[in-house]
């Protein structure tokens, strides 16, 4: 498997070792998917072949001739991209154009999952990223710095030649203006044509590559801080992939303006002093204003957003009053204060708006000024030769604007520079705040009724005693001991407290109604029952799992529901996962597993109270116990039958019955 490694290097950030794994016994599709999963790699159907050979770099396919296959793109500057087959089978690699992969069928892609240490570094998070067209921000880069220093080179060298080539008219000129203008032309076609082409493939590239991200990083919290605050969770992974892209653009921009520092010396030494700095120092005060400005409007973006958050606080206010106040005097006031909140929304949006306005006009307005400026400086010069002591060529004045120009050209770029600064420590700071807010966020109990069970003169069937005189009612949240000898109506009991079976006389009372008389609905919203033989549907186990629950589960509600039963770790080592199929349920689950899947089944039907007859009796003593701990807050009342009595300690209050001729 050594060279299915190196297959994924260019495109993968880490691929687990992938030597110690075996192939999969069937050579499917299928079981490749699950192999992947292994190393990390999650596919995702794509229902377009074009669409994914055109933006993904990394897919796996389902190829006609050659079977399971995986498929790599490589990004070149001039010419196509390059597609490069796999076959899983055989380890073979092939170099492909596109047109041999049209009888390809069920296209995936292959996204991989970010580590929960990875999710917290942006600047890892950026190499992440940017990993699969590295090679084309490298060579970005490199062109950035061919171009600023060619056009900083054809200053330094031939910055005379306009001066000379009318009075020599030699060859020697001629061969300078030759050269001059190839310089041009090729600075052009470096500055213009091919960087501008890389950029666009590195940012499509890297947005494509930026949604899959934003879902991996979802995936790899951990489950500590997966809540129902899905908001909370997008909006930190937007703000990790936005800092990514940031330092990406840091990098650019600082090799920009460090290419044309040969230029600035260039201005220092031609130009006058007074004209070199007056320049300067309006760059200096544009790239400040506009600094400025960008950090005004994202403070504003950021009022905006907290009084549209309010505005949509008070509608839910005006909703959920319609549905339950009817009252015209509080609707009145609620519409006040959404039509405040309205109100202060449209001035944050009008603010940030000429904001952003103001900032793209700025840079234009301090060119032309600073241009202006120039001209008018450097004319004053051309007339007055006295001013310099010596004459300046009207060539050497073309020069000079040209240099100041391209000087000029690094004010935007440096306001972008600080900007995207900000940006990154403003992002970072979002972040820690979101995944403090995230860990310290507690997942709050199910809130129900307060539960009671009362019993009035009990007389149960089968000649069943209840060794408690007086046992009259259990409120509050309790945890309630079951135990007698065999035979002896525990179950009896359980059956009357359900409403299953009716005393021979006397009554129970839960939540004020006899249980006897509730329909099977009303008993399903109260109880859940779990009994000691617990069986599996045919299905898989997310079916299983989500069998009484309501129809809208998170599946983060079905990994805690594991966790509070001590089945999660075993359900995460399974190929599958959650889609485990279940045939042959023995085969599948010993039976401790299978009761604490049913245990788990009750805890997603969040009903009120849990009644368990030797639910855990394939269960160790010790996990029974932590098991009981985990899920007593989620139930005003548990009931559960068990012949260790050492349990009798762990709860609340314990009902001992015995097989006898009597009444209670």
């Amino acid at each position: 498997m050594l060279q299915l490694q190196s297959f994924l290097g260019g495109c993968v950030y880490s691929v687990r070792a992938a030597a110690n794994l075996s192939k999969p016994i069937d050579n499917d599709l299928a079981a490749w998917k699950v192999w992947l999963k292994k190393l990390n790699l999650v596919a995702i159907s794509c229902p377009d072949v074009y669409q994914a050979l055109n933006n993904l770099s990394l897919m796996l396919a389902d190829h006609r001739e050659y079977g399971p296959i995986l498929i790599k793109k490589k990004f070149r500057i001039l010419g196509e991209p390059q597609f490069y087959l796999y076959q899983l089978n055989s380890n073979v690699e092939h170099r492909v154009n596109i047109e041999q992969l049209v009888s390809i069928t069920s296209v995936f892609y292959l996204v991989e999952k970010v580590e929960s240490e990875l999710a917290r570094k942006p600047k890892k998070i950026a190499s992440f990223i940017f990993r699969h067209v590295q090679p084309l921000t490298k060579q970005l880069l490199l062109l950035q710095i061919l171009s600023g220093g060619l056009q900083s080179m054809l200053f330094l060298i031939n910055f005379s030649v306009l001066s000379s080539i009318v009075p020599d008219r030699s060859i020697d000129s001629w061969f300078s203006v030759a050269w001059l203008f190839s310089a041009v032309v090729l600075s052009f076609f470096l500055g213009q044509f091919l960087i501008g082409r890389v950029q666009l493939m590195v940012d499509s590239a890297a947005n494509e590559q930026q949604k899959l991200v934003q879902l991996s990083v979802l995936w790899s919290l951990p489950p500590a801080l997966m809540n129902d605050n899905t908001e909370q969770q997008l909006l930190l992974c937007q703000k990790l992939t936005n800092s990514a892209r940031s330092i990406q653009k840091i990098q650019q921009l600082s090799v920009a303006m460090l290419v044309l520092v040969p230029v600035l010396i260039m201005m220092f030494i031609r130009l006058p002093i007074a004209l070199f700095v007056l320049a300067l120092l309006l760059a200096v005060i544009s790239c400040f204003f506009q600094v400025m400005i960008e950090k005004k409007k994202i403070k504003k973006w950021e009022a905006f957003t907290q009084v549209h958050s309010s505005q949509r606080s008070a509608l839910r206010k005006i909703l959920s009053s319609f549905k339950i106040k009817r009252h015209f005097v509080a609707l009145d006031s609620l519409f006040d204060e959404w039509l405040e909140n309205d109100m202060r929304a449209l001035k944050c949006r009008v603010k940030v708006d000429r904001l952003g306005l103001l900032t793209q006009q700025l840079p234009d307005f301090s060119s032309g000024l600073v241009q202006i400026l120039s001209i008018i400086g450097l004319s004053f010069l051309l007339v007055s030769a006295d001013s310099t002591g010596s004459e300046l060529a009207i060539a050497d004045a073309f020069i000079i604007l040209h240099l100041i120009n391209t000087c000029y050209q690094m004010s935007p770029r440096v306001a972008q520079l600080f900007n995207q600064l900000s940006q990154v420590k403003y992002d970072l700071y979002s972040c820690r705040k979101l995944i403090a807010g995230l860990r310290s966020h507690k997942k709050e109990p199910i809130t129900t009724p307060d539960a009671s069970v009362a019993f009035h003169d009990l007389k149960l069937p089968y000649q069943c005693v209840l060794e408690q005189k007086g046992l009259s009612q259990i409120s509050g949240q309790q945890i309630v001991h079951i135990c007698g000898e065999s035979g002896a109506g525990k179950t009896t009991f359980l059956h009357c407290l359900l409403g299953l079976q009716k005393p021979v006389s006397g009554k129970i009372e839960v939540l004020g109604v006899n249980p006897h008389a509730m329909d099977a609905d009303e008993r399903c919203k109260i109880f859940s029952y779990v009994e000691q033989k617990s069986e599996l549907l045919p299905g898989s186990l997310k079916d299983n799992l989500n069998l009484f629950a309501s129809l809208k589960v998170a599946e983060r509600d079905v990994w805690h529901a594991l966790e509070l039963v001590k089945l999660d770790d075993r359900v995460r080592r399974l190929p599958l996962g959650l889609d485990t199929p279940i045939l042959d349920t023995q085969a599948s689950f010993s039976t401790g597993e299978q009761q604490r899947i049913v245990l788990a089944q009750a805890i997603l039907k969040r009903s009120i109270i849990l009644v368990m007859d030797e639910a855990m009796s394939g269960l160790p003593e010790k996990m029974e116990i932590e098991i009981l701990k985990n899920i007593r807050p989620l139930f005003q009342q548990i009931f559960f039958v068990s012949h260790r009595a050492h349990l009798q300690k762990f709860a609340d209050r314990s009902i001992v019955l015995s097989r006898d001729v009597g009444a209670v």
